[in-house]
């Protein structure tokens, strides 16, 4: 009897692999506009046409918990699946992705598909929706106790059951295993298929079973001809997986669905041009360095986590509070052709 992960295998190869970014040629890169309104990307996209650059990733778009202090990360505590948040709504998302087009600059969104909003309490969103994170029900969705995996607090990082099973900081983790989840997830990203978008920053990627995804991926809709795209095309795919070497879940686990995060790039060059590694390091670069092939590979300096997240591999990260170093790694990030590049643009 073939064993699940022959199966898995089987099952991966069987569907189309979503890496074409539909980047125009002579274009590069993507830029991370970080908490930016969809109305100001739509007036930057002029700019980032004359430039050079490729894609934006837009924060994510569903509607957010309400904090008081509206910490940078409330944008990835959805209440809701609807297309509301401090960026705007649906209709001002299409219009941004119409002007973008026409500086021949895709839109690509980060998509929050792991966990709900959590709370000790009732907690309302962007939107006034509610969510009722101790009963597990979000009646906006809808998510019922039902949707949820069982409460287990994710506390053995070497454990890739608790890691894809259990509640990162205590959110409410969903599974995707069950049809309802999948279907949720399914219907936002169709519904913003449908208005344009071209591709989508999975979040959270190593939290979920590589297994669910594939269905996911394979059940989202092809992208919009009247968007500019071939026929038959499907969503551009970069998957957030946190692997510095060593870990209980490992990057490869993930390119057979899509593109992943390669966080040993961020590592290695902020060690390099911080001075704490010798720079004849960079003569090996890529796979010799253990990083992904480059067909698979999403390669930055900096983002909204590692900028703030000051855990292991995290501390070495290079921001623009060091700006000639952080101006020469990324340089040297684009000169590589390593992967597809992404810059960071805050707030």
């Amino acid at each position: 009897m073939p064993t699940k992960a022959i199966i898995f295998t089987i099952f991966i190869t069987s569907i189309t692999c979503n890496k074409n970014s539909y980047i125009h040629e002579g274009r590069t890169g993507i830029v991370q506009l970080f908490e930016w309104k969809f109305s100001d990307i739509a007036r930057e996209c002029e700019f980032l046409g004359q430039v050079g650059y490729g894609a934006v990733q837009v924060s994510p778009v569903t509607e957010p918990k309400v904090t008081d202090s509206y910490s940078w990360y409330y944008r990835y505590s959805p209440v809701s699946y609807k297309v509301i948040s401090p960026s705007g709504n649906i209709d001002s998302f299409r219009e941004m992705v119409k002007e973008c087009q026409k500086h021949k600059i895709r839109i690509y969104v980060d998509v929050v598909a792991n966990h709900m909003a959590n709370g000790d309490g009732d907690v309302y969103g962007y939107n006034k929706s509610m969510g009722y994170p101790k009963e597990l029900k979000y009646p906006e969705v809808p998510y019922t106790h039902a949707d949820f995996n069982e409460n287990c607090e994710l506390k053995d990082f070497s454990n890739a059951f608790q890691i894809r099973n259990c509640r990162v900081d205590g959110l409410p983790d969903l599974n995707q295993a069950n049809e309802n989840v999948r279907e949720k997830i399914i219907e936002l990203m169709n519904l913003l298929i449908d208005n344009g978008a071209a591709g989508f920053r999975m979040d959270s990627v190593k939290n979920m079973w590589p297994t669910d995804l594939a269905v996911i991926y394979k059940r989202i809709n092809n992208l919009k001809t009247e968007f500019d795209f071939p026929a038959d095309s499907k969503p551009f795919i970069y998957q957030e997986v946190i692997d510095l070497g060593g870990e209980a879940i490992s990057k490869t686990e993930y390119i057979g669905l899509g593109l992943v995060t390669e966080y040993l790039c961020s590592n290695v060059l902020g060690l390099v041009f911080q001075g704490k590694k010798p720079m004849h390091g960079l003569l090996k670069w890529g796979p010799e360095r253990g990083f992904v092939p480059s067909n698979d590979a999403i390669v930055f300096i900096d983002n909204h986590d590692n900028q703030r997240l000051f855990v292991k591999g995290f501390t070495e990260i290079l921001n623009f509070k060091d700006k000639r170093r952080y101006i020469l790694a990324n340089a040297f990030m684009l000169a590589t052709q390593y992967g597809v590049p992404k810059i960071m643009n805050n707030y």
